[in-house]
């Protein structure tokens, strides 16, 4: 696996780095060199087989999930956004679309609950 990452096309290294925030072509040269000069812990296709398939898992299961997380997020904001009091919420700095929901499901609708501003 690490000769197939050291014999990428150095092209193709800022179209990876960049939606990863590593924008800065010393920083990227410098991992490139790292790949590069890389020796791989083990040759033995018995150890790095299985652990493939384990990362391969891996992902699969970690996109399920962050689409889950999306479809929730959505579904939240949805809702919200329909709330007579998601506009005050919304206004404050930062807080749309993340946010904005959340503190108005913390909150509840019932605010009478809190007597005083240090119970909120």
């Amino acid at each position: 696996m690490l000769k197939a990452v050291q014999q990428a096309r150095r092209s193709i290294w800022p179209k990876f780095c960049h939606p990863h925030n590593v924008r800065y072509t010393e920083l990227i040269d410098t991992r490139l060199d790292e790949i590069h000069s890389a020796l791989p812990l083990t040759d033995d296709l018995g150890v790095i087989a299985p652990n493939v398939l384990r990362v391969q898992s891996l992902v699969e299961q970690l996109r399920t999930t962050l689409g889950a997380i999306a479809r929730f997020n959505q579904a939240v904001e949805s809702k919200a956004s329909g709330h007579e009091d998601y506009d005050l919420f919304a206004s404050f700095p930062g807080a749309r679309p993340v946010l904005a929901p959340r503190v108005l499901a913390a909150l509840g609708e019932q605010r009478a609950r809190f007597e005083t501003a240090t119970d909120l």
